[in-house]
């Protein structure tokens, strides 16, 4: 997808917006906060002569998702994933024809008012979504929500510990234990749970560098 043709444009229509590609998976990151980013993940679906975008937004709280990737023996130089997220569309008004963002081969100015589109739409729907969950503090009802989706009980008890409340940290580390997981990231749960529990104990007042 990334080498078609009719992708070329969200580059700038991004940058223009302060993003700036993270890696080679159609990731676009800025910051929101200190150790925050606001996030934009550009799926599509490939038809003959055309892609229909489906954009996950969310926020990445880095830490969280250093600890996260540390806790599960992965090296979160690799990690690229958002905190929370949600599919753009699921931001927009009720009322809007559906699919939303078609770009069809050959059709050079229709694509440009698509494109126009998409970047108002995260203007006036990702941007205001992001910037409620701009902290620490304020990703802690998200995640409680799930907005983590399947990775939810992994963030939330990392981040209440950063957040410097332990207890907090351990009842959601128990919550998750019999949370259910349906499809998503393979997590052998009980040894991150065990481990992160061990770092709570050692360093209760939040991660010590």
């Amino acid at each position: 997808m990334a080498d078609n043709p009719l992708m070329v444009p969200v580059r700038q229509v991004l940058d223009a917006r302060g993003f700036k590609k993270k890696g080679p998976y159609g990731i676009y990151r800025k910051p929101l906060s200190p150790g925050v980013h606001a996030w934009v993940g550009m799926n599509a679906r490939s038809d003959p002569g055309s892609l229909t975008l489906s954009p996950t937004v969310g926020v990445r709280h880095e830490e969280v998702e250093r600890w996260v990737s540390l806790l599960r023996d992965r090296n979160p130089k690799d990690s690229t994933a958002p905190t929370v997220s949600t599919g753009l569309m699921n931001l927009l008004p009720e009322g809007r024809a559906w699919p939303h963002w078609v770009l069809a081969r050959g059709e050079d100015q229709q694509n440009a008012q698509t494109w126009e589109l998409f970047g108002q739409d995260i203007d006036q729907y990702a941007m205001p979504w992001m910037q409620e969950r701009d902290t620490g503090e304020r990703l802690v009802e998200p995640l409680r929500r799930n907005e983590g989706l399947d990775t939810s009980r992994l963030a939330l008890p990392v981040l209440l510990w950063i957040l410097g409340d332990p207890a907090g940290a351990r009842e959601a580390v128990e919550r998750g234990r019999s949370a259910k997981i349906v499809g998503g990231m393979v997590v052998d749960y009980g040894a991150y749970a065990e481990r992160l529990l061990a770092e709570i104990d050692a360093h209760p007042d939040g991660p010590v560098e």
